[in-house]
């Protein structure tokens, strides 16, 4: 840990003004924006009302349809390009019950209950911890992660990776207090709404040996798949051809995914493919190599796990399994709000109780980049040319300047990994 000498008087000051801003952040910047943005919800709401009456939720014809059926306004039509109908059959059924209503009260329940979900996640968070951490501490762990600009980019365009957190997370708490169906419930739901996020938190609760947990994810998760998609297959037979062409065009030259140049928003991802492209300038090396690293991060992570001996190991584990989750696939600026794991983890079980609250760890400062939007900040910059081209175009601008949350995500996830390999239980 990193000591820092404050009086009592200057550290309470300064966790108050860190948890006005982080709930003013989260207020103006999520919630706000998302009574009039809510973009990424809104091609997922209107595919799912596809869905529901019968039509293919993969025809963007059939999106814009529903999207007009609905309610919705020509301004915020669902864009094909920005926002393709991409998310599996699952998604649709743990969504009906907001095709059942207009686009304005889907939009307002979904922000509600995404907003509502991340508060009583953290509150769930603080209740699993000793009561008598000092309070400088819980109001620095609230504020901080209300701080988080993934959580409300998130909520303001209504990305289903913010309530996929939180059902992630809940089910991680649950599981030492032995609430292992309704955690296992959670992750299954989690699985439905956002497999990228939540494929991993099965493999984590695997390794966990929490069996009643798996086994519940497991059996309801299935039910889910199978009456999903024996409805997308009555509705259309061909839907899969639909589907995998809709996540093939998002990676083509100039795709909303693209990991290319040809993409001017290729640096809001944080996936390890757009840092090892900007370092190597060739995608097939890029990805292979992307593919390599992840898989040897795994490999560590299931190593030490299995040879390390600490009391937090349960929530390191937990911790570091968030940020390795980041790297290996597509995921975007928001999903990061699954940070919240280890900040958790920072806050209050990489020290014990007794520890001074002035104390913050490295694992603290490297998620620090992630409470600005800085790659959106750089890429307005860069856009308003405000930074000459022969700066913009220099090789370190690209492969270090531009992906800095991903690098700090690399740095992150090895600091875990350290930790982990350490069986003392004193705090650095």
């Amino acid at each position: 840990m990193l000591p820092l000498n404050l009086s009592t008087t200057l550290r309470t000051t300064l966790v108050l003004l860190l948890l006005c801003y982080g709930t003013v952040i989260f207020t103006v910047r999520g919630v706000a924006r998302g009574a009039r943005d809510s973009s990424d919800f809104a091609t997922l709401f209107s595919a799912t009302r596809a869905w529901v009456h019968g039509a293919n939720p993969y025809d963007h014809a059939n999106v814009i349809h529903e999207w007009h059926a609905a309610g919705g306004d020509d301004e915020a039509i669902p864009n094909k390009r920005a926002t393709p109908s991409v998310y599996p059959p699952t998604t649709f059924l743990v969504l009906y019950p907001w095709a059942l209503v207009s686009w304005p009260h889907a939009r307002v329940i979904w922000l509600v209950v995404s907003a509502g979900s991340i508060v009583f996640t953290l509150v769930s968070l603080l209740y699993t911890c000793s009561p008598r951490l000092p309070v400088a501490r819980v109001l620095g762990f609230l504020g901080l992660s209300l701080a988080l600009y993934p959580l409300s980019s998130g909520i303001s365009k209504g990305n289903p990776g913010v309530l996929a957190t939180s059902l992630i997370t809940l089910s991680v708490t649950l599981a030492p207090i032995r609430r292992e169906f309704v955690g296992g419930v959670l992750l299954a739901l989690a699985l439905a709404v956002k497999p990228q996020l939540a494929a991993l938190f099965f493999v984590y609760h695997l390794v966990e040996r929490r069996w009643c947990l798996v086994a519940t994810a497991t059996a309801i998760f299935l039910a889910i798949a199978i009456i999903a998609i024996a409805r997308t297959e009555r509705i259309n037979a061909a839907w899969k051809t639909d589907w995998l062409a809709n996540v093939h065009a998002t990676t083509e030259a100039g795709g909303i995914n693209d990991i290319t140049g040809a993409n001017p928003y290729r640096f809001q991802a944080i996936n390890l493919s757009v840092l090892t492209q900007a370092i190597t300038g060739s995608p097939p090396v890029a990805n292979a190599l992307a593919i390599a690293l992840s898989v040897l991060a795994l490999l560590a992570l299931l190593f030490l796990y299995r040879v390390g001996d600490r009391p937090d190991r349960h929530w390191l584990f937990a911790g570091a399994l968030a940020v390795f989750c980041l790297l290996p696939v597509y995921h975007r600026f928001y999903d990061a709000c699954l940070l919240i794991l280890p900040l958790y983890w920072s806050f209050f079980h990489a020290a014990s109780p007794s520890n001074s609250a002035t104390r913050i760890s490295p694992a603290v400062l490297l998620i620090l980049p992630f409470v600005v939007p800085g790659a959106v900040l750089l890429s307005n910059f860069v856009d308003t040319h405000r930074a000459s081209s022969s700066l913009t175009a220099g090789y370190w601008w690209n492969a270090f300047v531009m992906p800095h949350q991903i690098w700090a995500l690399v740095a992150l996830y090895a600091y875990l990994l350290w930790r982990l390999g350490h069986t003392e239980g004193s705090p650095l």
